[in-house]
């Protein structure tokens, strides 16, 4: 990707730190598996989504 994505460089203390501030995950489920992710964090009059990931086999499924 250009540019380089910055989840690689994330750290688990930079998660954690943006729960602690607020922000939030959900996770997109067929039956008993996950197969999706996102994370969000509210921002002024807004929310900010991002980190937003879906099984390969579950795209263009609308999860």
């Amino acid at each position: 990707m250009n540019p380089p994505s910055g989840a690689l460089a994330e750290t688990t203390q930079h998660v954690i730190n943006t729960f602690k501030e607020g922000g939030g995950a959900v996770l997109a489920w067929h039956g008993i598996r996950a197969v999706g992710s996102a994370r969000y964090r509210f921002i002024e009059d807004y929310i900010y989504i991002g980190r937003v990931s879906v099984i390969q086999e579950y795209r263009g499924r609308g999860i």
